[in-house]
């Protein structure tokens, strides 16, 4: 019998919202991302956050969606400093974890940051899962390669 975790892993699409890049005392300019591919929404989505180098802490970090990858607005229980405690300066390489229930949210999806005064290096990844419909390529999987073994 296959590992179920396996098989689930292999039904996912990943999608770049902000490549490794800097900010200090500014915002960092996310891309929203469409939770819809091959006309299926998928159920679920999990944004990596992960954190490089901090020479100050975050002062903003959210989730926020969208019906028309236009007007965002705020997801509630997904607000930094509200719901959960933002990283520090001390911080360093770590990750924050969204794990969001796609059926109950918008089609896109965006995360807000900001830098205090002080360098952060920051990249966020979403992965988006149980889309309904296989992901055959490496197209379909938001990936350069799809490399099966």
């Amino acid at each position: 019998m296959e590992d179920l975790i396996t098989v689930a892993l292999q039904n996912i699409r990943v999608a770049n919202m902000l490549p490794a890049v800097s900010a200090n005392g500014a915002g960092f300019s996310t891309t929203g991302v469409d939770s819809v591919a091959l006309g299926v929404k998928s159920d679920y989505a999990t944004i990596i956050v992960n954190l490089g180098a901090m020479a100050s802490a975050l002062t903003v970090l959210k989730l926020t969606d969208s019906d028309d990858n236009s007007t965002y607005g705020d997801v509630t229980g997904f607000i930094g400093g509200t719901d959960f405690t933002l990283p520090s300066a001390t911080d360093d390489n770590k990750f924050v974890v969204f794990q969001v229930d796609m059926r109950k949210r918008k089609r896109y999806l965006k995360i807000e940051a900001t830098a205090g005064v002080g360098a952060i290096l920051m990249s966020v990844t979403c992965v988006f899962s149980r889309g309904k419909i296989g992901t055959n390529s490496a197209a379909d999987s938001g990936a350069l390669a799809l490399v099966i073994g």
